[in-house]
């Protein structure tokens, strides 16, 4: 047995009145270390025989309920008043290990563990607050019912899914909310957007008619696509009235942004829109710059469109 198992298993429990199994302090006793009896001196946890060890081990493997029951006397003379972790505690916490079928050189390992995990998780729901008190009242609940003796897991479970359902139902809500309210920010924008191309400010269109489309949900493809044709459509023209190659450049750069926001398989004729004012768009960059690569380019969105 290791010192670590040795001490999880005979701490019940350590309130600021540290209420344990005997008597922990430094001194020289006797330890079940590794299955042997030793002297060391070390922090220990001394009052329990080596052999009564042994024995409720025994008695935690065997599986015959008379045992148990043996048990449960046992971890109840042991057991202080006050202590965190009582008898009947303990005894569930046994019964869990019969579920995985521990060895007896693994029992007090795996049996440290889930005392360790359960006072952790008593400690992290006495903590836990959440701004809802509907759902902040579930919580104080799962852990009052892992407080039970012996713990109700059963009712935690059931108290921890009823808060997790409202939580995410009044997350749906809130996100269904924000996506309308998005929704009216783009439709603001998109206003904005109009106005500036209304009065030839194509730059600041463009700009306005993009941060419009980044505004909407995933979901509202069309919208997105029609405000990205915008902004893409405005700085080509901007561009090519005016002469302005980078004008010209963020025109292909939202054209190319603008086919992955439609599927080819379902949107065809979109899609296919796109690469043709793509294939336009890089035509005339490329023709002004007598770029021979641009004008690749722009026969393979034309090919790609048809």
């Amino acid at each position: 047995m290791t010192r670590r198992a040795l001490l999880l298993f005979l701490l019940i429990g350590f309130p600021s009145s540290a209420q344990i199994v005997g008597d922990r302090q430094m001194l020289t006793c006797s330890a079940l270390v590794e299955r042997d009896v030793i002297d060391a001196s070390i922090e220990v946890i001394c009052g329990i025989p080596p052999t009564e060890m042994i024995e409720m081990m025994k008695l935690a493997v065997s599986g015959r309920p008379y045992d148990y029951s043996a048990l449960l006397r046992r971890l109840e003379i042991l057991t202080p008043e006050g202590a965190q972790l009582q008898a009947q505690s303990l005894r569930a916490f046994f019964k869990l290990l019969q579920q995985d079928e521990v060895p007896v050189d693994a029992l007090q390992d795996r049996l440290a563990e889930i005392a360790d995990r359960h006072l952790a998780l008593q400690k992290q729901l006495s903590a836990f607050r959440v701004a809802d008190p509907v759902i902040q009242q579930h919580i104080d609940m799962a852990g009052l019912a892992l407080k039970d003796e012996p713990p109700d897991h059963k009712r935690a479970r059931a108290e921890l899914a009823a808060a997790r359902a409202l939580r995410r139902g009044k997350l749906d809500a809130a996100a269904a909310l924000y996506r309308e309210q998005a929704r009216e920010t783009a439709g603001i924008v998109r206003t904005q957007a109009e106005l500036e191309a209304s009065v030839l400010n194509r730059i600041d269109a463009a700009q306005l008619f993009e941060e419009a489309a980044d505004l909407l949900p995933k979901e509202d493809a069309d919208q997105r696509w029609s405000d990205l044709f915008d902004a893409a459509n405005v700085l080509l023209e901007h561009g090519d009235l005016k002469g302005v190659n980078e004008a010209l450049e963020q025109s292909i750069e939202i054209w190319r942004r603008m086919l992955g926001v439609k599927d080819r398989a379902t949107n065809a004729a979109d899609w296919a829109t796109t690469q043709s004012n793509l294939g336009a768009t890089l035509d005339t960059l490329g023709l002004r710059q007598s770029d021979t690569e641009l004008l690749k380019q722009a026969l393979q969105a034309y090919n790609a469109a048809l």
